[in-house]
């Protein structure tokens, strides 16, 4: 008796210990995320206000993100075989999320309607390729669209209160890695590795959500 007792003691000194180091990751992930986008506006931010063609909104960038989908859906779902392709325009996808945001904040065109936009272009785009991905394993597939969609209603609900939640960069870095699964699913293939990354992005899913809801009651 008394073994099991030490045993299960241990138990939950083992795993407070890894929850506890997974919360000062989580923590650190937040920081490094300010300090990417603090950097990446830096360097890029003159550069765009200077060459930038200005009829290349960042509104008409997030509509291209969202023509893109249902075309890579489409070829997912009807031909497969062409990865190629839809590697490529899923790569014009990402380009377009990496600058929209840049391009609105330097040339001020900042709009109610693109920061609305943006978080739906980039569920539109990402989440039904999860479908492919994860076919087999359905329970981590209904696990990360369900959080998805508890998160962009979240997302939208601080935005239509006018809440600031630009320092939340939980969803940033869910995004990012969901990215990078799709990017080496495109590339490779199906793997652990893939189904690893998507977890964690389930995990950073929930702690950008967490993040909107403190927002949401201050």
């Amino acid at each position: 008796m008394q073994a099991m007792v030490n045993i299960i003691i241990g138990l939950i000194l083992i795993f407070g210990t890894l929850f506890v180091e997974f919360i000062k990751l989580i923590q650190g992930l937040s920081k490094l995320g300010k300090k990417v986008i603090e950097k990446k506006n830096e360097l890029l931010v003159p550069a765009i206000r200077r060459f930038w063609p200005r009829w290349l909104t960042p509104n008409r960038l997030t509509s291209v993100r969202i023509a893109l989908a249902p075309i890579i859906f489409a070829m997912f779902f009807d031909y497969p075989e062409w990865r190629a392709w839809i590697l490529v325009f899923f790569s014009i996808g990402m380009v377009t999320d990496f600058f929209d945001g840049l391009v609105a904040k330097a040339l001020d065109m900042q709009s109610r309607l693109g920061i609305i936009l943006d978080p739906i272009a980039d569920k539109i785009l990402v989440v039904p390729i999860f479908f492919f991905i994860l076919r087999e394993n359905t329970f981590l597939l209904f696990s990360l669209v369900g959080a998805e969609c508890i998160l962009i209603m979240t997302a939208l609900l601080v935005i239509f209160l006018g809440k600031d939640s630009s320092s939340n960069h939980f969803g940033k870095w869910k995004f990012t890695f969901q990215v990078v699964a799709i990017f080496l699913f495109l590339i490779f293939g199906n793997s652990a590795w893939i189904t690893s990354m998507l977890w964690i992005s389930v995990g950073l899913a929930v702690f950008s959500i967490i993040g909107h809801l403190k927002v949401l009651k201050r």
